[in-house]
């Protein structure tokens, strides 16, 4: 699975953490929450050279709306 995001929002997130250490990056799939539809989430996290994780929250994936004439 794959999901578009906005490179500027990744890296404001990505300078929140540490500068050494490691990524976790995790994608929650778009899914109906009564009847609306959530978009895709690239969720991450960020474990520094000490074993400590922070938590880095997650960017909503991007959606182009496409308006379709039905005719």
């Amino acid at each position: 699975m794959k999901i578009v995001i906005d490179k500027e929002e990744l890296e404001k997130k990505l300078a929140q953490g540490p500068k050494n250490g490691w990524l976790e990056l995790y994608i929650v799939p778009s899914q109906f929450d009564g009847g609306t539809l959530n978009p895709a989430l690239l969720h991450i996290g960020q474990i520094d050279d000490d074993g400590l994780y922070k938590d880095l929250e997650s960017i909503s994936e991007f959606r182009k709306l496409r308006l379709v004439n039905a005719s």
